[in-house]
């Protein structure tokens, strides 16, 4: 592995893993808005967490980079692309993360808690003419523009009111306080339940793409506060309740969707998606 430390140990002054201060505070703060060290060794020895982000196609460091967990904390990185893990929220042992950078494509990662206390991921920068791919704003002004909306918890109220996605708002959640999200979700429009040992109402989606006779199920790409959730159903729901989830919102396969939710390459999941916001 690339060694962090070998780069930051020897600038002078120093290095500062902070918090982006423009936005509110994110609704887990761990804290100090701020973590400082004068080199990579006194960040290991005070148990501190480094990420490094860089350029894939130069190599350089990329500052005020935002990196982002899946419960909403942010923070960016320092002016030499240097950030400090350990002012995020690990889920299940791992830190799942998104980084982003306008004029670069994001990138989303899974790190394990405690393989390391230094860590490198580089963003590929966007092709000309793509500087603006990054879904920086949110636009809802018109039905058809859902799939260029970024998915922002913004929007929410707005992409509901389309008619072109089906949402479990806080009326609903207030209802129903101690149900599952799969028994919430359940019930929508070309969603069923399947029992499963982890779960009673594993979501199951009418698949977009005809693999045989039929209708066809699959599994739904699952969002926590618009990143993609990786660790199953069974992990997410012991991880939030209606308790604190502001909105559900369920994109049927073959629907629109806004385009952060696509699959790699560009393409709309094939199993629709069911998105999570939480306070």
């Amino acid at each position: 592995m690339f060694v962090i430390g070998a780069l930051i140990a020897g600038v002078p002054g120093v290095v500062a893993a902070q918090r982006d201060t423009s936005a509110a505070p994110p609704p887990h703060d761990t804290g100090s808005a701020a973590i400082s060290f004068v080199n990579a060794a006194q960040a290991e020895a005070a148990g501190v967490k480094l990420l490094g982000v860089m350029d894939a196609s130069t190599g350089n460091w990329i500052g005020r980079a935002t990196v982002r967990d899946t419960l909403g904390n942010e923070l960016v990185t320092s002016n030499i692309g240097v950030a400090a893990l350990n002012l995020l929220q690990p889920v299940m042992g791992y830190y799942m993360l998104e980084v982003r950078k306008a004029g670069y494509s994001p990138q989303q990662i899974k790190l394990e808690v405690d393989t390391a206390a230094e860590f490198l991921v580089s963003l590929t920068p966007n092709p000309l003419g793509q500087a603006t791919a990054l879904p920086a704003v949110v636009t809802t002004e018109r039905r058809m523009v859902l799939d260029r909306d970024a998915g922002a918890r913004a929007g929410f109220f707005n992409r509901c009111s389309t008619g072109q996605v089906d949402c479990v708002g806080r009326k609903e959640l207030d209802m129903h306080p101690t149900e599952t999200i799969g028994v919430l979700v359940g019930g929508k429009k070309g969603v069923t339940c399947v029992y499963t040992p982890e779960t009673p109402c594993h979501v199951r989606m009418r698949s977009a793409l005809p693999d045989g006779p039929g209708t066809q199920y699959c599994d739904p790409t699952l969002f926590l506060n618009g990143m993609k959730w990786i660790n199953g159903q069974g992990a997410l729901e012991r991880l939030v309740n209606p308790s604190v989830i502001d909105g559900i919102e369920v994109y049927l396969a073959g629907a629109p969707i806004p385009g952060r939710y696509y699959d790699p390459g560009g393409t709309k999941p094939k199993c629709g998606a069911v998105v999570i916001w939480t306070h």
